[in-house]
C-alpha cells in the first residue's frame, strides 16, 4: 500500500470513529452478560425495549416467572421494575477509555434496601468499590456524643438512586425506619438520633466520594 492510499485509509477510519454514536444505557442494557443481570435474557431485554419505545407498559416475563418492564430511560441510565417488590437501575459512567456500569438493585419490602455493584465494561470485571456505612450518615453533632459500637444497630439499610444529570448516587437512610419505635418510647440505638436523611456520592476512580459543591 503506497503512502497516499495509507493516508486516505487512516483518514476514513478516523472519520468513522468520530461519527460512531456513543453507546447509550439501552445499548449496555442489551449487552449486559447474564453473570451481571441474570434476571433477564437478551431476547427479553430486547422485547422490553421494543415495548418501551412503542409507549406500551406491557411487562415481560423474567426467568423467575415475575414481570419486568422499563420505567424510565435517559442516555446514561435505565430504571426497571424488576418484579413486584424490586426495582433496578443501570447507570453508565464514562471512565477514560473505558466505561463503568453500575447496577442498583432495590428490594422495596419490608424495609426498602439497595445494593450497588460496579463493573468495567472492557471485560465485565466487578470493581471493589467501598459503599457507605451508617457512620457516613452521621451529622456533625454526633461527634459530641462520643458514640460507641453499642449505639449502632447491627444492620443498616439504605436505598440508592442515580441522578442521570449529575451522575450522582443519592443514598437515603432507611435504618431509622427499620428500627422505629412508638412515639414517646426511648430509642434503642442512640446513633439513630444523629443521622442525615441522605448523602450524595460520585464515583471517582474506584472510590465513592462526596461531590464538591
Amino acid at each position: 500500500m503506497n503512502l497516499l492510499r495509507r493516508t486516505i485509509l487512516c483518514a476514513v477510519l478516523a472519520t468513522a470513529a468520530l461519527a460512531a454514536p456513543a453507546r447509550t444505557a439501552l445499548d449496555f442494557f442489551t449487552d449486559l452478560p447474564m453473570s451481571v443481570l441474570s434476571l433477564l435474557s437478551r431476547t427479553t431485554r430486547q422485547d422490553m425495549i421494543d415495548y418501551y419505545n412503542a409507549g406500551l407498559a406491557t411487562p415481560s416475563d423474567n426467568i423467575y416467572g415475575g414481570k419486568s418492564r422499563i420505567l424510565r430511560v435517559s442516555d446514561n441510565s435505565i430504571d426497571l421494575l424488576a418484579s413486584t417488590n424490586a426495582t433496578a437501575t443501570i447507570a453508565v459512567l464514562p471512565a477514560g477509555s473505558d466505561t463503568i456500569v453500575a447496577l442498583i438493585e432495590t428490594m422495596r419490602t419490608p424495609t426498602p434496601d439497595s445494593s450497588v455493584s460496579f463493573y468495567r465494561t472492557s471485560d465485565w470485571t466487578k470493581m471493589a468499590v467501598t459503599l457507605p456505612t451508617l457512620r457516613d450518615f452521621l451529622t456533625p453533632e454526633a461527634r459530641k456524643e462520643r458514640l460507641t459500637a453499642a449505639d449502632f444497630p447491627e444492620m443498616s439499610f439504605y436505598t440508592v438512586e442515580f441522578d442521570p444529570e449529575t451522575a450522582e448516587f443519592i443514598f437515603r437512610d432507611r435504618t431509622a425506619q427499620h428500627y422505629s419505635v412508638p412515639e414517646g418510647s426511648s430509642v434503642e440505638y442512640r446513633a439513630l438520633n444523629f443521622l442525615r436523611p441522605q448523602i450524595t456520592r460520585v464515583l471517582q476512580g474506584s472510590k465513592l466520594i462526596e461531590p464538591k459543591k
